[in-house]
């Protein structure tokens, strides 16, 4: 019996790259689009124009692609893993200290980080956009140059 709640990962990847094999086919996603977004981010930081120019090797755009798809999962495993912690310290913290529910002491922590995150995004958010400029850059000059 065909049960879709019995896939493991294997099959639920499968199912997922052939949804993406018929989108590209039947064109709801096309090559142009996706350079076109390319573009328009590394487009976005005059600086990282500078780093990575036209007359950059392709070697030094294939590094830096490489690298951020490299080290991009273990970025990401830190970044959640880092709030997640302080999180359930400051839960555990807040439920020694005031007998807080550590649910509430949780949301709260959450509420917090995201607006102190709101209000200082003018620190944080030149460098992102930053980063993103970089990387689709280099993603550009190293699909092109081949």
């Amino acid at each position: 019996m065909f049960r879709i709640s019995a896939w493991r990962w294997p099959q639920w990847m499968l199912f997922f790259l052939g949804l993406c094999y018929l989108a590209f086919y039947f064109g709801f996603v096309s090559l142009g689009q996706v350079e076109h977004e390319l573009e328009r981010l590394g487009a976005q930081s005059p600086d990282a124009t500078a780093i990575l120019s036209g007359d950059t090797g392709r070697g030094e755009a294939l590094f830096i692609v490489f690298a951020f798809l490299f080290l991009t999962p273990v970025a990401v495993v830190i970044a959640a893993s880092t709030p997640l912690f302080l999180s359930a310290a400051t839960a555990a913290f807040l439920n020694r200290l005031i007998r807080l529910p550590e649910v509430v002491g949780s949301l709260l922590f959450w509420i917090v980080l995201v607006g102190v995150a709101w209000v200082e995004r003018a620190q944080w958010l030149p460098w992102g956009q930053w980063l993103l400029s970089l990387v689709a850059r280099a993603f550009l000059l190293a699909l092109r140059s081949a």
